[in-house]
C-alpha cells in the first residue's frame, strides 16, 4: 500500500489483486520450469537460472535502495548514491534483460525435450522415455506461455503501470532586476504551484511553493536527490513524487533530505515572495 492512501481504496484492492495474482503466476512457473527442465543438461539449467536471478535482483535491489533512500532509512554513501540513481534511470535494462532470459529458458527446455530417446533394447522404456519426454514438451510449452506473460508484465506491464501523472502547468510569476517576485495572495491556498524560469542556457528550471501554515512556505526545486527532475504533483491534498509515489510531509518540504525536493532560498518582503534568478541560474544542471 502505498503510505498515505486508504487501505480500502480502489488502488489498494487493484494492488493486492497484483501482488496475489503475481504470486500465483511465480508458483505456476516454478511448477511447470521444474517439470520441464528434466531434459535440460545441469551446465544449462544452472546459467539459465543464474542469469534470471541477476536480472531480477538487479531490478529488485534498485528498487529497494531508492525506496530506503526516498524515505530516509538509510544513508548512502555518495557512490552509492549515484549508482542507485542510475539503476533508476536504466531500469528498463535489467528488464529487457530478465525478458531475454525468460524468452531462452522456453526455447531451450523444448529443444531438449523435442526428440525423445528411442532405439533401446526394451520397448517399454522407450514408450516410457517418450511418454516423460511428451510430459516434459507440455510443461515447457506451458513455461513458455507463462514467461511470455511474465515478459510482457516486466516490460509493457511496467510501462503502463508507471505512468507518470501530468505536471500541472506553470504559473506566471514576474521578473524584477535580479529576482523572480511571486503574489503571496496567488499561493496563500495551500496547495501546490509550480514555476518555472527558462536560464541564460536555456534550461528550464521548475520550483515548488507550498503554504504550510499560517507563516510558512515550502519552496524547493521540482525535483529531489533520489528522483532527480521527475516532479511532484498534488493528489488529495497530498504531494506525491511522480517517480517514486512517496507522499511528502508538506512540514518537511523546504528542508533537505529523502525525496523531498531540493530546498530553494527565498525571501518574504510585503505580500511578495523573492526567488534570486542566481539560485535558479545554479540549477540548471539538475534539470539539463
Amino acid at each position: 500500500m502505498v503510505p498515505g492512501t486508504s487501505a480500502v481504496s480502489t488502488d489498494s484492492l487493484m494492488r493486492m489483486v497484483g501482488f496475489a495474482s503475481a504470486t500465483a503466476l511465480t508458483i505456476l512457473v516454478a511448477v511447470f520450469v521444474t517439470r520441464a527442465s528434466g531434459g535440460l543438461p545441469a551446465t544449462t539449467a544452472r546459467l539459465i537460472l543464474t542469469a534470471a536471478l541477476a536480472a531480477a535482483g538487479a531490478a529488485t535491489l534498485v528498487g529497494l535502495a531508492q525506496l530506503l533512500i526516498a524515505r530516509q532509512w538509510i544513508a548512502a554513501p555518495r557512490p552509492v548514491f549515484k549508482a542507485v540513481v542510475w539503476g533508476i534511470n536504466h531500469q528498463s535494462l535489467a528488464l529487457a534483460a530478465l525478458a531475454l532470459v525468460a524468452a531462452i529458458g522456453p526455447v531451450a527446455m523444448l529443444r531438449a525435450n523435442r526428440r525423445p530417446p528411442t532405439g533401446g533394447a526394451n520397448p517399454a522404456v522407450d514408450r516410457l522415455a517418450r511418454a516423460r519426454a511428451r510430459r516434459r514438451l507440455q510443461y515447457g510449452l506451458a513455461s513458455a506461455a507463462a514467461y511470455a506473460a511474465i515478459a510482457w508484465v516486466v516490460t509493457f506491464g511496467v510501462a503502463i503501470d508507471q505512468r507518470q501523472p501530468e505536471l500541472s502547468p506553470p504559473e506566471q510569476f514576474e521578473i524584477v532586476g535580479a529576482m523572480a517576485v511571486i503574489d503571496l495572495d496567488a499561493i496563500d491556498d495551500g496547495h501546490l504551484h509550480r514555476f518555472a524560469y527558462t536560464t541564460s542556457s536555456g534550461v528550464e528550471v521548475r520550483f515548488i511553493v507550498i503554504k504550510k501554515n499560517g507563516v510558512a512556505y515550502g519552496v524547493g526545486l521540482d525535483a529531489c536527490e533520489v528522483c532527480g527532475p521527475t516532479g511532484y504533483y498534488e493528489k488529495d491534498g497530498k504531494i506525491i513524487c511522480r517517480l517514486c509515489d512517496v507522499v511528502m510531509n508538506v512540514a518537511t518540504i523546504g528542508f533537505k533530505g529523502g525525496c523531498n525536493p531540493i530546498p530553494l532560498d527565498h525571501q518574504l518582503d510585503g505580500g511578495q515572495m523573492l526567488v534570486a534568478l542566481a539560485d535558479l541560474e545554479a540549477a540548471s544542471d539538475v534539470f539539463a
